[in-house]
């Protein structure tokens, strides 16, 4: 097909496949470089499918997690409404029937350390001779330690404590709450747990006077 062509164009004939084969080559050239872009650009598309979907994943995440804390904070904001009363009111309630106090109130408590020892009145038998007027001998209860072998020998110490929560019934009627006067209220500590309400004080001194009066009972029972 060439050949004529070479005869009328180029007095070599090799000069028409050199052109041929540079033309040849060069559009190869093109054809890589177009099908390099593409693939490139078919790369890129990949990899941003990828981060959308990931971005899209992550939002559908923080969406559900959102919805999950509007729904949590609806239920706690019913139970609040059903449950809980503002503890402006509680304290003022409670403080009326423990004489000023309310929960998270600081306090100095008066604590029991619950001590024993062998009695010595029976030598920690629990018994002790004793006679009759005939002069019948019998074994009796120790009057000491009540027949139980060991002398309580309890000391009484203070301790800085904090009201924890305050047990009381109430009674409810259509237009007023009061406490029920026929069961006694408990008072709570975080550190002592229950006590009794004659045995903790706003001030250390206080407390202090009470355990060295009910140390002194102590002593004199023993």
């Amino acid at each position: 097909m060439f050949s004529d062509m070479d005869d009328m164009y180029f007095t070599n004939p090799s000069e028409a496949d050199s052109v041929i084969d540079e033309a040849t080559d060069r559009l190869r050239d093109l054809i890589k470089d177009d099908v390099k872009c593409v693939i490139d650009a078919y790369n890129k598309a990949l990899r941003e499918k990828d981060n959308l979907e990931s971005d899209i994943a992550r939002l559908n995440w923080e969406k559900q997690r959102i919805e999950d804390d509007i729904e949590a904070a609806k239920i706690k904001a019913e139970d609040a409404k059903n449950n809980y009363i503002p503890s402006v009111y509680i304290n003022k309630f409670v403080s009326k029937y423990t004489n000023g106090y309310g929960p998270g109130d600081k306090v100095w408590a008066v604590i029991r350390d619950f001590n024993s020892h062998p009695c010595t009145f029976c030598d920690a038998t629990g018994y002790v001779s004793a006679k009759m007027d005939d002069g019948t001998e019998f074994r009796a209860i120790c009057p000491k330690c009540n027949g139980r072998r060991t002398v309580q020998n309890d000391k009484y110490y203070v301790s800085p404590d904090k009201i924890e929560c305050v047990n009381m019934k109430l009674n409810f009627t259509k237009n007023e709450v009061s406490e029920n006067c026929w069961e006694p209220l408990s008072i709570v500590l975080a550190k002592a747990g229950g006590i009794d309400p004659e045995r903790f004080f706003r001030t250390e001194a206080e407390a202090q006077a009470k355990a060295d009066e009910l140390n002194k009972k102590e002593r004199e029972k023993s």
